[in-house]
């Protein structure tokens, strides 16, 4: 089956949206790591942000949520928490 334009279109715009979505998160992630002082290796990274989408999407208001505990929290201890340390 062909595809149409329109359908075309509108997954191209899907994916623009998604795209842009995915960028906003990964900055917000990469904020709260530079604002805690918190560094980590490629595959700590990986980890933590797929932590911050579940929590995204199985939490209400959850991006403040989570702001707010990961930056109440000391390096050693969200370390700890992903364990990690």
């Amino acid at each position: 089956m062909e595809e149409t334009f329109l359908s075309a279109i509108v997954k191209l715009i899907f994916s623009v949206i998604m795209l842009i979505y995915t960028s906003q998160e990964c900055l917000n992630f990469i904020q709260l790591t530079y604002n805690t002082g918190v560094r980590v290796d490629s595959n700590e990274a990986i980890r933590m942000l797929l932590i911050v989408f579940v929590m995204h999407y199985t939490c209400y208001n959850s991006s403040y949520l989570i702001h707010d505990v990961i930056l109440k929290m000391s390096k050693e201890q969200i370390l700890r928490e992903l364990r990690l340390a």
